[in-house]
Formats: C-alpha cells, sequence, structure tokens
C-alpha cells in the first residue's frame, strides 16, 4: 500500500468519527496493570480525544491522510498560546501522530513524515520558532519520523499512577513538629513563586539551551501562581516553624463523565536551602491522604534522571505507568538563546 497514493485533507465532519476512532487506538493511557482492573481506561481515552476534537473547532490544527472514503493517519497540533506567551516567541506543539496499523515498514514510516511535514508547514505559516512533541518510548516509527524532521530529543518524562484502593497508608516519619503541612495562604503567594524560580531545573525547557534560563524559571513561577489562584483544587504548603514556606505541591482533580473523577499532582518543589530533609516526602504524603478522600487513583510525572522524586513517589506506592520521550524541533537557528 504506497502513501504516494494518500492524500492530506482537513478534519471535516465527514471523517470525524473516522477520526476519533483512530486516535482511539493510541496506546496513551493503556497500562491496565498499573491502572487497575477497575480503572475506567476507555473513558480516559475519550476525554482526550474529546479535548483534542475541541481544540481544532478553535485554533489548532488537524491532517487526516485519506485514501478514497477511509482515514490511514491523522495528526493534532497548536500553537501553544501559554508558552508563546511565556517566552515571547511562538512555540506549537504536536498532540498526537496516530497511523493505522495495517500501515507498516517504509509505509507507515512515510505517512508519518507526510504528516509531520505538512504540520511544520502550517507551524512556520503561524510564526512559530520552537515546536515539541512527546512520544512514547515505545513508538519507534514516530521516534524515527521526528529526528528525520529535525527534532532532537530535550526530555524524558516518566508518569507514575497511584491506585489508593490498593495502597495501606504509610507511618508519619515526619521531622517532630519542625514543618507543618497546610493548604496555602495568600501571603505565601510571592515566597512560592520564588521557590519555583530556583526549584525546577531538569525539565524540558531548562535543558534546551534555546530557552532563556530566566524566562524558563518564570514559567513555573507563573504556574504556581496560577494554581494558587484556582487552577489546582489545593495547593499544600511545607511550612517551617515561623510559617515561611519551605515547599509546595499543587492538587487537581480531573473530571471524567458525569461522576469518576482522578487526581494529577502538576507541582513539587523544595526550596534548595531545605532540599534533602524529607521535605517532598511529606508533602507527597499529605498530598496523597488529601486526594484519597476525593479520588481512587493519582498521576503525577516526573523526569527520569530525576531519581530523587522517583524514590519519593515509589515509597508512597506509586508504580510507573508509561516512559514518554519528549523533542524539540526549532526552525532557525539564530533563534538560539544564551543562558543569563
Amino acid at each position: 500500500m504506497d502513501v504516494r497514493n494518500f492524500r492530506l485533507q482537513s478534519l471535516t465532519d465527514e471523517n470525524e468519527s473516522d477520526v476519533r476512532r483512530l486516535l482511539y487506538q493510541n496506546k496513551h493511557f493503556a497500562c491496565r496493570s498499573s491502572l487497575g482492573v477497575n480503572f475506567p481506561v476507555h473513558i480516559l481515552r475519550e476525554k482526550e480525544i474529546d479535548g483534542i476534537v475541541d481544540l481544532l473547532r478553535k485554533n489548532g490544527f488537524c491532517k487526516v491522510l485519506m485514501r478514497g472514503g477511509d482515514v490511514f493517519g491523522v495528526i493534532v497540533a497548536e500553537k501553544s498560546i501559554w508558552d508563546t506567551e511565556c517566552f515571547g516567541f511562538g512555540i506549537g506543539k504536536i498532540r498526537r501522530v496516530v497511523v493505522l496499523d495495517i500501515l507498516r515498514g517504509q509505509n507507515a514510516l512515510g505517512a508519518r513524515e507526510s504528516l509531520i511535514k505538512a504540520c511544520l508547514t502550517w507551524m512556520r505559516r503561524n510564526e512559530v520558532k520552537c515546536v515539541m512533541a512527546r512520544v512514547d518510548l515505545d513508538s519507534v516509527n514516530d521516534i524515527v519520523a521526528y529526528e528525520q524532521n529535525g527534532f532532537r530529543l530535550a526530555d524524558v518524562l516518566v508518569t507514575f499512577h497511584l491506585n489508593l484502593g490498593s495502597v495501606n497508608p504509610t507511618p508519619d516519619s515526619g521531622s517532630g513538629g519542625l514543618i507543618t503541612i497546610r493548604p496555602s495562604r495568600a501571603e505565601d503567594e510571592m515566597m512560592l513563586m520564588e521557590i519555583a524560580r530556583t526549584a525546577f531545573t531538569s525539565d524540558h525547557f531548562h535543558r534546551d539551551l534555546h530557552f532563556p534560563q530566566h524566562k524558563s524559571d518564570e514559567l513555573f513561577a507563573k504556574w504556581v501562581c496560577n494554581c494558587c489562584h484556582g487552577s489546582a483544587d489545593m495547593v499544600l504548603v511545607a511550612a517551617g516553624e515561623k510559617e515561611e514556606p519551605y515547599g509546595f505541591i499543587t492538587c487537581k482533580i480531573e473530571q471524567m463523565g458525569r461522576e469518576l473523577k482522578y487526581g494529577v499532582i502538576d507541582l513539587v518543589a523544595v526550596s534548595p536551602l531545605h532540599q534533602g530533609k524529607g521535605v517532598g516526602t511529606q508533602l507527597v504524603r499529605e498530598a496523597v491522604k488529601w486526594f484519597a478522600q476525593n479520588v481512587q487513583s493519582i498521576f503525577v510525572g516526573t523526569q527520569a534522571n530525576n531519581r530523587t522524586s522517583i524514590r519519593t513517589y515509589e515509597k508512597a506506592g506509586f508504580r510507573l505507568l508509561r516512559t514518554e520521550l519528549t523533542f524539540h524541533k526549532w526552525f532557525q537557528e539564530e533563534h538560539h538563546r544564551t543562558r543569563v
């Protein structure tokens, strides 16, 4: 089946149902053994697909690979408003590239390259300077297609899952009452933003020298600020004897359908002055207790080289769900920034 006989077209009302079925084929959140037999994986996928299709109806990009009336592949992307505003230049994200399993070998690779090239053309027209994509570690064809189109590895993300129904509470081995875990207060905000500016160093923004260091720092400061103002359902703070924040953890509850919910830990940070003292462990432990009142499952992501965080999550009962590679492509090397 020669992909040269295929054509690219936009998402339409006529092909939307086929595109949804193809997106559903993706392996995202597919590890049932880690999620537990009672976790509704299909609802999680459907929620994500609804979000992708909603994006396309607004300002996203979608091209569908077709032959005759059949859909064989799809790519979904966007120009990220949040990242673009944070850095002051265009940043795009490829949300999904999915190709039907019937395409094999060079045809499968060629299909992906056709979709990616069309997306990159759209990104250039929309003044994007950097395109980011995240790929499952075992998606070899996707990895090759990105690398052949100039993408470079920037980060390895590992996602962990905790099934609260299968975990026994761990005894509190706190720090002798020197640290209190409490909800954030308005007066904490500036200190939490400063902690965020200094605590995050191994993410894909900080590891890519094209991004200015101070703007990468500020992205996380704005992120925790937004969490304090309602984008998270709870922000817990580790406070010292004088109530000064040592660290924080942000907790968010996502809705699936009418009744089903799951928890997401977005950010965990400890001031460099107080790292290595068990503060992060206490924050995770208290976050799990808070989530247990609301959900049965929690997800959290961190960098594969962040061994301290990984050990903390594993000790709390989290188990590895998936590993993903983050790729960046820069259109013009003159946009390289020197760290300051």
